[in-house]
């Protein structure tokens, strides 16, 4: 059995194993996938597809980069053959390597849940739940009279685009980020007006980045937000952020504006349920291991 790394080049030799649709269109950029070919039958034999993140999905304060599975998947005829063991300490090694000192597995949407659940508990992961929030709404239903209040006499938020450079690069060193991949442009479509910062004493405590995408029902809308906080002002920080941005798209864009936004933060859905008591959630099973 021989692992490749999987590119534009080489995924469609992959299909087969793939989540369905997944090596379509731009759907693999900015992932990372490993593929097992059997040499004797030159097939696919087994595929994984993971994604480093800057932070925990389930913990915005935490600083430490993120490897996080998102698929595992061998060929029904040649399983219990160590092909899945051969990806999946790939995969470890790819993460030590990089200085992760944990990684963790999406298994809910996985194939054959049980035998899943089995396999990646031999391989040394337990296993957590979390609730994701699913928010789709329009950015009049998140902004009530009390929020306003609270918005017209809060200094600490401020836009993106009047928080000097430096300022923001000290703050991204502090969560160990890159600035350039969260700086506001037209290569990544954060909006300069509606993200903003949280300042306390001169100094960032808080970045949330909102990104705008084409028209939808005459307006444009916000369908990713990032959030980026230091622990010790985190809830604080959290909530004056968001009621800013969201503020400020009513007032720019109108109260019709249309948010889609999914997080599993607990301190970032505890706000949205704040907000929006009906938003709908699922329940995820997470496998972390050790390194």
């Amino acid at each position: 059995m021989v692992l490749t790394k999987i590119t534009d080049e080489n995924s469609h030799f992959f299909d087969i194993l793939s989540p369905y649709g997944f090596f379509t269109g731009r759907v693999l950029a900015g992932k990372y996938a490993v593929g097992a070919v059997d040499e004797t039958l030159n097939l696919p034999a087994g595929l994984l597809i993971f994604e480093i993140l800057d932070h925990s999905p389930e913990n915005i304060t935490d600083k430490k980069p993120c490897f996080r599975l998102l698929w595992v998947c061998v060929k029904e005829d040649l399983r219990k053959k160590g092909t899945g063991r051969l990806l999946i300490e790939e995969f470890l090694r790819i993460a030590k390597k990089a200085g992760a000192v944990e990684v963790s597995a999406d298994l809910t949407d996985m194939q054959d849940f049980d035998d899943t659940m089995a396999f990646f508990e031999h391989m040394g992961f337990t296993f957590r739940k979390f609730e994701e929030l699913n928010l789709l709404t329009q950015v009049e239903n998140l902004i009530n009279p009390a929020e306003i209040r609270h918005f017209s006499s809060n200094k600490n938020a401020v836009s993106l685009a009047k928080i000097p450079s430096g300022q923001l690069k000290a703050f991204f060193r502090k969560c160990g980020t890159d600035h350039k991949s969260y700086a506001p442009d037209e290569e990544n479509h954060f909006d300069k007006a509606l993200s903003c910062a949280a300042i306390h004493d001169s100094a960032v405590t808080g970045v949330l980045l909102i990104r705008l995408s084409g028209l939808y029902e005459g307006f444009p809308e916000i369908d990713d937000m990032i959030f980026m906080a230091l622990p010790d002002r985190a809830v604080e920080d959290i909530r004056s952020m968001l009621i800013f941005s969201l503020y400020t798209a009513m007032e720019t864009y109108g109260p019709e504006v249309p948010v889609s936004f999914t997080t599993r933060d607990p301190m970032v859905s505890e706000l949205i349920f704040s907000l929006s008591p009906d938003c709908p959630s699922d329940t995820l099973t997470v496998g972390i291991r050790k390194l």
